[in-house]
């Protein structure tokens, strides 16, 4: 067979910044959820098998890396600068590559955690500048994992982004020079996603528009699996999943702790895109609160208490993170140290209900954007002074939504205000009477 490589090759770079969430595509599918993370931890951890909590009933939960591969389905197709490249043994327009005396001892497995992740490990006999893995699961789309040093000895990658019960073929590179020195063929072939009672709940896609999607090529979410059917009672109560889907909305990672039956629901990537941020904290109930940073393979995994931590969370640039607590935004220092930015309950009194779902920072403006339901209002405040910038919706002294209210829609109970590049704010509103 022959591998067609897309140029620029599709990188573990890629699939880190396809890790955002995309609103309306999660929207589409589940209803309700919560959207996207920033960072410092290791780039590259080399712990494989750390213990976990339970991660996921039958497969355990996730772990994340992101110095591993990154597959996908191509949805775009091949595009006019992809070339073919000959496999050794599949009789390509190549002749057969010296890749092999480069590797030995290639052997191919399931994550022991997560059933979607393929971890690669080889003996590297001649020493070479770089390598990486080059894998395809469809369409003959080569993707590939990140380039590591190629030093003699024992080596470790792993394939990401494949949905569960898939085939992957691959192949081990080594760079020396200008010439890739790409290893025989092997295969692997993923597990299933846990699915069933606690499981991970099965995706039915709805509908999808071309025009209207995004060019992402993943989304991140969480998702509860609840059984429905009995109101309110029915949140909160069983095992939340984070998960990571591709286009034709297949899961190609996750992570859950049922042992824990922590709710998870507002996970953010970090910003330099090296692990994920999840937070963990009981409702309704006594617990431990703390938010999880881990990569994908779990390599890297570090839970950190957060004390009063209440719903939504974001993270900035330098490691710092956001979150609301005793209807307060406070930021949680890389150095560990918490600074109180501005108090809800100070500015609006006692008798404005300061819950708020969203937290979330704009780089651009240095500012901080709040949703607080209850009260159809949506704050502004300056992460550096504290100030209130600006309110939008129903509290007093605040600017209006003009035309949102004809045919039945008026702006009540919205999610998730934040800046697109332009500068326009974008926030959701549900029906009213709808909560």
């Amino acid at each position: 067979m022959s591998l067609v490589r897309s140029s620029p090759r599709r990188s573990a770079r890629e699939f880190q910044r396809g890790v955002w969430a995309v609103g309306i595509l999660q929207v589409a599918l589940f209803g309700c959820g919560s959207p996207e993370p920033s960072g410092e931890g290791p780039r590259d951890a080399a712990a494989a098998n750390s213990p976990d909590p339970a991660e996921g009933p039958s497969a355990g939960a996730p772990p994340i890396e992101t110095n591993a591969g990154a597959g996908g389905s191509n949805a775009e197709g091949l595009g006019p600068d992809d070339v073919v490249l000959g496999m050794s043994g599949a009789g390509g327009q190549n002749p057969a590559p010296a890749g092999d005396d480069f590797v030995s001892n290639v052997q191919v497995a399931v994550h022991p955690r997560v059933n979607t992740i393929l971890v690669v490990t080889w003996t590297q006999e001649v020493a070479a500048e770089t390598t990486w893995l080059e894998f395809t699961f469809e369409d003959d789309v080569v993707m590939t994992s990140r380039p590591a040093a190629g030093t003699l000895g024992e080596h470790r990658d792993v394939v990401l982004g494949v949905p569960g019960e898939t085939l992957v073929t691959l192949r081990v590179v080594s760079r020396q020079g200008a010439t890739d020195y790409a290893s025989s063929d092997h295969q692997g072939t993923t597990e299933a996603v846990p699915s069933g009672v606690n499981g991970m709940p099965v995706v039915t896609l709805v509908s999808y528009d071309a025009t209207r999607a995004s060019p992402d090529r993943w989304l991140l979410g969480a998702v509860e699996n609840s059984e429905g059917g009995c109101g309110r009672e029915c949140y909160n109560s069983w095992t939340y999943w984070t998960y990571i889907m591709d286009r034709k909305g297949r899961i190609v990672w996750y992570y859950a702790d049922p042992a824990s039956n922590a709710t998870s629901s507002f996970q953010r990537r970090a910003r330099d895109g090296e692990y994920l941020w999840i937070e963990k904290r009981p409702y309704g109930r006594p617990g431990p609160r703390a938010v999880l940073k881990r990569t994908l393979d779990g390599e890297y995994s570090e839970e950190i208490p957060v004390t009063d931590l209440a719903d939504s969370i974001d993270v900035t640039d330098d490691g710092g993170l956001l979150y609301d607590a005793n209807d307060e935004l406070r930021e949680l220092r890389r150095d560990g140290s918490v600074r109180d930015i501005w108090s809800c309950r100070a500015e609006f009194g006692q008798g404005f209900a300061c819950y708020t779902n969203t937290i979330n920072w704009h780089p651009a403006t240095n500012t901080v954007w709040m949703s607080y339901p209850d009260e159809n209002t949506v704050v502004e405040v300056s992460r550096e002074t504290g100030q209130l910038v600006a309110s939008y919706g129903d509290a007093p002294g605040s600017y209006g939504f003009s035309g949102v209210s004809r045919d039945n829609w008026q702006f009540e109970f919205q999610h998730f205000p934040n800046l697109t590049a332009e500068g326009t704010l974008l926030v959701s509103s549900h029906m009213p009477g709808f909560a």
